[in-house]
């Protein structure tokens, strides 16, 4: 299509050229600073047809930039290609207005050309064509005051024609000394830009492509006489990638763009334009660094974001990067299965944008190009890729000369790539976009060989005790996660319908601890080999409602490991409209507010956007079904934006009835697992105002105020308290008591440690059905006045509790009704991790522990531990000092395995990376008498002067399935003691 463009385009220039008595090459006078207007007294409101006249400018071009400033040219002219013909219309005709507000200089000019949609608004009237305006001073935030200055009648704006026209009009119009180029829009990194929501001969919608946007700029400017612009800005999302900034590299000098999605309210143009106007002779590095720095004060301090990142690029300085990059891409391929884990680290770790989209993040695969570079310098084992990935970051720092981002995105350095996380999300027509052909190569080797050996994880759980539970009798699950380069754990719960669908209802990522790199990234990945874990479920899910008493049950979907912004899916409808699109609300759980509502602008690719909600909008809901074959939606309730445009939730226990609960493994290939229990919920009784604690550790459980902070340990005492801190309650636990303490010695010790109180009331009570002494005590505490307070004693199976609450003693009721509570609450359950061993049990060995699938024994063979589940099948593992290195240890493993085996081959040793670590590898074979054909493998390390090494042996029949499903999990799963 930019072809077919292209050569149209040449067309009409050439008519138009002849027209004009022009041959193209010579060069008029420029056009005065007072540009002749088309007059109009009166603000253009909502006409039937265009009624502004559309004569063609005076034939003008303006004169070739050069190098020293010309005194007779006005500083800049700033060309804002505004493309609202789409739900972008409000922010739209809002920045607009912000341009007004901004003032004025006779130095700059700010020409728009502004298309928007019928219907979207009634700001400023309800005019749908496209029209050029020149900025001018207005304090008026509903209506456009400035100069109108052409209506062209409807345009396609997501032809590269109309951008090319454009940007040769405002040229020549407005000759200036500077120039930048402003495109506003709609925005999806590589697969382009500016979408139009009304272009009928493209089906009802049409954008402009990355190659498309060459053509548009090498003619424009080439038709307005001007080799390069000074900048060109993306007021759009996900525009901060290198293959965008590839493509403008030829046209400009500097570009500034996010690898982030950008908020609806986009640019501060009233503050970037003030700050212009009060020094209009500043070069293009001044304005994109202004362009950077305006945008993170905005969302700093007037509509605070930490998801937000700007970026502004010396293009010079791409060549050098792309080069670094081509390079990184040549090196990862050299030896793909060698590096791959590492590159999953390295992706799975880096920054990941536009995670707002539970379902659309993925095919966007946006990742912040230093961050990738830099965990894979740390990750990596080849010395190649180490060079060639700091030569990327190096390169990243030259090329970006500002950078701003929101705390929630610290660790975006300017430069976003694409990257798809496996195959299944890479996109063909990258490919034919793309200038990064080394690039593109890395990443279908990648998804095809080095994740091409990567067997599925495993997942097991069970339940504890019976399986029923509620908010006040919480599930404890122990479940074990098995596999290697496992990049999510996901909690899947629901429940179970009349018809058989399973409703999904929770939806939440498990998060491992954190992996800390030097550089002070965090790579939130579950380690190779076996986890062994558990989970308290408390029944209690999040209930989404409106002011007009419209609420349901709905799935708040993480956005990232650790993020606090949680995502619903459902779809939009203004108040006044018919047609509804599909959107996210975007929830922050430590303000629980509703922060943003993003949806797409449909198209060959779909763009993102937020929308800005306006009273009496409907949000309807998506009803969301687990299946077999991923996650069906269908609409659901209905709720709508109240005069604040906002919606509100809160958790509630879950109905009763049969559910289901389970967790979903997948690794960075993509391979998934899943494992369900059923569970039946009941909380058709509960005790009002009080939540459950069950101790994961000890499996003590009891009932505490809602109100109150969560208990939490503090060493072996576990605390909480009154959101005011006002009350205070704390377990103190003493395990492994002698025989001879009893609740009366726990009793004196405490008021020995408590020191001056006094002793109001004591008597005995039951706890869990066993007795225990109550004591209420009193002091007075300097500025806090009179205190009460309560404490239990009690022991059970050798272990001590002292339970103590202590308030104010006008709250004396109060601590007498939590305390009389938490007594009869008071229960013991058989829970604990490991007590409901799964199929892979841990086992502790001299030197190392290691874990092991049910079905192999284990015995000591000489110095091996050896697991087996056959004579030639088994992995023996052995750690002891050595003076030797690795490949001296290996060569002494192999001459002993071949000793006296009969047709004993052995291959050359090799560098395997396993578990974050490099082993030196060897794999041989021979002829076994009983198990025909036997296959193998010796791998070993020398750690702080011991040797590692693990010995494996399978029948050749088996030996592929085993190697990657138990061999190298148990290796990897290995920890030295």
């Amino acid at each position: 299509m930019c072809e077919l463009r292209k050569r149209w385009i040449a067309v009409l220039l050439l008519v138009a050229l002849s027209l004009l008595g022009c041959d193209g090459f010579g060069q008029a006078t420029p056009l005065p600073t007072n540009v002749p207007t088309f007059p109009t007294s009166q603000p253009i409101t909502n006409p039937p047809t265009p009624v502004l006249p559309s004569p063609t400018p005076p034939p003008i071009s303006a004169p070739l930039p050069t190098a020293t400033y010309d005194a007779t040219l006005d500083d800049w002219t700033i060309l804002v290609y505004m493309d609202a013909d789409n739900n972008l219309e409000l922010p739209g005709l809002l920045d607009l207005n912000e341009m007004e507000a901004a003032g004025s200089s006779e130095q700059v000019n700010v020409i728009v050309q502004v298309d928007r949609a019928l219907g979207e608004t009634n700001l400023d009237g309800d005019w749908s064509d496209t029209r050029r305006y020149r900025i001018l001073p207005d304090a008026d935030r509903e209506l456009l005051n400035s100069e109108p200055l052409q209506s062209l009648g409807e345009q396609n704006m997501g032809d590269p024609a109309v951008l090319a026209d454009f940007i040769s009009w405002g040229i020549q119009s407005f000759p200036a000394n500077r120039y930048a180029l402003i495109i506003w829009d709609h925005g999806a990194g590589w697969s382009g830009i500016a979408y139009d929501g009304d272009a009928p001969t493209f089906d009802g919608g049409d954008h402009i492509s990355l190659p498309d946007l060459q053509g548009a700029l090498e003619i424009g400017l080439a038709e307005a006489g001007v080799p390069t612009l000074d900048v060109i800005g993306f007021d759009a999302c996900l525009m901060g990638q290198l293959d965008v900034f590839q493509a403008v590299r030829p046209f400009t000098q500097y570009a500034v763009g996010s690898g982030e999605l950008t908020p609806g309210l986009g640019w501060d143009y009233e503050s970037l334009l003030r700050t212009l106007y009060a020094n209009p002779a500043v070069d293009g590095r001044s304005l994109a660094s202004s362009m950077v720095s305006e945008f993170l004060n905005f969302y700093t301090a007037v509509q605070p974001d930490d998801f937000v990142t700007m970026s502004a690029v010396e293009l010079s300085q791409l060549d050098g990067l792309t080069l670094a990059v081509e390079g990184l891409a040549n090196a990862l391929t050299v030896e793909p299965a060698f590096v791959a884990s590492a590159v999953g680290d390295a992706r799975s770790g880096a920054a990941t944008f536009a995670r707002v989209y539970p379902d659309s993040f993925e095919q966007y695969a946006a990742i912040d190009l230093h961050h990738f570079a830099s965990i894979l310098a740390q990750r990596s084992p080849d010395d190649a890729v180490v060079t060639a990935a700091k030569g990327v970051m190096t390169a990243v720092n030259n090329a970006v000369i500002a950078n701003g981002t929101g705390a929630g995105l610290k660790n975006s350095q300017g430069v976003a790539i694409y990257f798809p996380r496996n195959g299944r999300f890479y996109d063909a027509d990258y490919s034919s976009t793309t200038q990064l052909t080394a690039w593109d190569a890395f990443l279908q080797t990648y998804h095809a060989v080095g994740q091409a050996e990567l067997p599925p994880p495993f997942v097991n759980l069970s339940a504890a005790q019976a399986p029923v539970a509620g908010l006040q009798n919480p599930a404890f699950i122990n479940f074990q996660v098995i596999g290697r380069d496992v990049d999510n754990v996901a909690l899947i719960a629901g429940r179970y319908l009349e018809d058989g669908r399973q409703l999904l209802l929770e939806y939440d990522h498990l998060n491992p601890e954190p992996t800390f790199l030097p550089d002070g990234s965090e790579i939130v990945e579950w380690r190779d080999g076996v986890h062994d874990d558990f989970y308290v479920w408390e029944t209690e899910v999040t209930y989404l409602y409106d002011s007009f008493d419209n609420g349901d049950f709905v799935v708040m979907w993480p956005t990232e490991p650790g993020s606090t912004l949680f995502t619903v899916q459902g779809r939009y409808r203004r108040a006044d409209g018919n047609n509804y699109v599909d959107a996210n609300l975007v929830f922050d759980h430590r303000t629980a507010s509703l922060t943003r509502v993003w949806t797409v602008q449909s198209d060959a690719t779909d763009a993102p956007a937020e929308l800005l909600p306006q009273p009496g909008d409907e949000f309807q809901l998506y009803t969301l079904f687990y299946t077999e074959d991923g996650i069906e939606r269908e609409p659901g309730s209905s709720l709508f934006f109240d005069d604040n445009r906002d919606l509100y939730f809160e958790w509630r226990p879950l109905p009763d009835g049969r559910h289901f609960f389970g967790f979903q493994a997948e690794n960075v290939a993509g391979e998934t697992a899943v494992s369900f229990i059923d569970l039946t919920v009941d909380n058709s009784v509960l005790t009002p105002g009080y939540e459950a604690y069950l101790d994961p550790y000890l499996g003590f459980q009891f009932l505490y105020p809602e109100a109150w902070f969560r208990p939490r340990y503090q060493d072996t005492l576990l605390y909480t308290s009154q959101q005011q801190g006002s009350t205070q309650f704390q377990v103190t636990i003493y395990p492994n008591l002698d025989a001879a303490i009893t609740p009366e010695t726990l009793k004196a010790q405490t008021l020995q440690q408590f020191g001056a109180v006094d002793t109001l009331f004591e008597n005995e009570v039951l706890v869990a059905g066993q007795p225990a002494l109550r004591t209420v005590y009193g002091y007075n505490k300097p500025e806090e006045g009179e205190r009460t307070g309560i404490f239990l004693t009690f022991v059970d199976n050798g272990t001590g509790f002292v339970v103590d609450v202590d308030g104010l003693s006008i709250d004396e009721a109060t601590t007498q009704a939590v305390v009389q509570t938490l007594a009869n609450s008071w229960t013991y359950r058989d829970v604990g991790i490991g007590l409901q061993p799964g199929r892979w049990p841990i086992a502790t060995l001299d030197g190392f522990t290691v874990a092991q699938p049910a079905t192999f024994a284990y015995q000591q063979v000489g110095s091996w531990e050896w697991f087996g589940a056959g004579v030639t099948t088994f992995v023996a593992l052995r750690t002891e000092p050595t003076t030797l290195d690795t490949l001296g240890v290996v060569t002494s493993l192999v001459r002993d395995a071949g000793a006296d085996v009969q047709n004993f081959e052995v291959g050359e040793p090799y560098e395997f990376p396993l578990g974050g670590l490099v082993w030196l590898r060897v794999d041989f074979s021979y002829e076994d008498p009983e198990a025909g054909t036997v296959w193998g493998f010796l791998m070993a390390r020398v750690e702080d002067e011991q040797d590692i090494v693990a010995w494996v042996e399978a029948p050749a029949s088996q030996y592929n399935q085993l190697e990657n499903s138990v061999f190298l999990t148990m290796i990897a799963d290995l920890a030295l003691r």
